[in-house]
């Protein structure tokens, strides 16, 4: 009811419930994808991005094992366009069965073998409502596009085939991965400015498990910083491109790649976020 949004946004909350997503490979539909939210009279309601082991069990008379089938819808609402996130939703009475009980075991180990980006579920409405705000314009008299956002919306894609700005001439923007459908911008700011230039290469941000503020890009000569501050739910995980001959650090101590070339993988401990300011500077 619109009354009851209401009154959760007049007291400060935020609301997510609902929502009817039932794709799955018996059910390969995009209409068995249910919308972000829906609104009422002024308000706006977030759904839930999945639906919980009710919905999967036959409203809890069988097969009991039904849920570990929300796999299925994970994945097939993850790509080729990532249009949920992945949403792990059930009631306690699922630890009564044993066939409950170990497809929630599946399910978390199939979501916990991924390389996914922890939020918290109030990070997600925020970013659903920013989602819901967000304006795209060109500029008068240029070719550049202005991107205007809230301040959890920290991504943005970008349609197959289309040219990379140039993020050296951009601003709000720290880098670029490559998915299954368009390549994903990842933003610093809520106000964004998409160069038309071309890309013109330079070292950028790849992947992060988190988001990305305070971005600065500077040059002098042949030489380039980066310098950003890094906040995440789990132990920060930062992937570089084009990064030959940088030198990365954190808080101004000196970090030493994990594995590949380019990956960096911070552990702060136990406090969460972790946060750190991450200096990255390359030599020609």
């Amino acid at each position: 009811m619109a009354s009851a949004i209401a009154e959760t946004v007049k007291d400060g909350f935020l609301n997510m419930n609902g929502g009817d997503t039932r794709i799955n490979a018996s059910n390969n539909s995009w209409t068995a994808i249910a919308a972000q939210g829906v609104r009422k009279n002024g308000w706006y309601q977030v759904f839930a991005p999945n639906q919980n082991e009710n919905v999967y069990t036959n409203n809890w008379t069988g097969p009991f094992y039904g849920f570990e089938r929300v796999i299925e819808t994970y994945q097939l609402t993850g790509a080729p366009y990532r249009f949920k996130p992945v949403d792990i939703y059930y009631h306690a009475y699922s630890a009564t069965k044993p066939a409950s009980i170990a497809a929630l075991h599946k399910v978390y180990g199939w979501a916990t073998a991924q390389a996914f980006t922890r939020v918290f579920p109030s990070q997600y409405v925020r970013k659903v409502l920013d989602f819901e705000t967000t304006t795209i314009a060109r500029e008068l008299g240029s070719d550049d596009l202005l991107v205007r956002t809230g301040a959890s919306l920290r991504t943005l894609r970008m349609p197959p085939g289309a040219a990379l700005p140039s993020l050296r001439d951009s601003s709000g923007v720290a880098g670029v991965a490559a998915g299954p459908s368009g390549d994903y911008l990842t933003l610093t700011s809520a106000r964004v400015r998409l160069s038309a230039r071309p890309d013109q290469g330079g070292v950028r941000v790849e992947q992060i498990n988190g988001s990305i503020s305070d971005f600065t890009r500077t040059r002098d000569g042949a030489s380039e910083q980066l310098r950003f501050t890094a906040t995440a739910n789990e132990a920060i995980t930062l992937t570089l491109a084009q990064a030959g001959g940088c030198r990365v650090s954190a808080d101004g101590k000196a970090v030493a790649a994990s594995g590949s070339a380019a990956r960096y993988v911070l552990d702060g401990g136990d406090v969460l976020p972790q946060r750190r300011v991450i200096t990255v500077r390359c030599a020609a």
